[in-house]
């Protein structure tokens, strides 16, 4: 189980850094439920694609770390855990920590994210 979300974690960091919002938005079923840094929930791939499109540039790297997970099913998992941002923006480096909760279903093969709420681990 938690070799099923280190790579999913894996794909989604890969991605992330490429900035692809299509190879994004594969990762997530076709009505996930998706809260990201900004304020607005993102349904389905074309809402996940359109929050990475306007996500603010500048970002380069995500990693994953301290994730826990629980089985639900044997076609459901449930993970939670922190993941770190790294990028620079305006000549500025900056890392921000989000803590990083996912409901993953098993689709034939495939394991897709149908559910993502990311919130920063330390409020301003």
């Amino acid at each position: 189980m938690n070799d099923i979300v280190a790579c999913v974690q894996r794909r989604w960091a890969e991605a992330f850094a490429r900035s692809d919002s299509n190879a994004m938005a594969l990762l997530y079923t076709d009505d996930a439920l998706f809260f990201g840094s900004m304020p607005d929930l993102y349904i389905g791939r074309s809402g996940v694609r359109h929050y990475f499109t306007i996500l603010p540039k500048g970002y380069k790297a995500a990693a994953f770390a301290d994730t826990c997970t629980v089985e639900i099913s044997r076609d459901l998992i449930v993970s939670a855990g922190f993941v770190t941002f790294t990028g620079a923006r305006d000549g500025a480096r900056f890392s921000l920590v989000y803590r990083m909760s996912w409901t993953l279903v098993r689709i034939g093969v495939e394991w897709r994210i149908a559910s993502h709420h990311a919130s920063p681990k330390n409020r301003s």
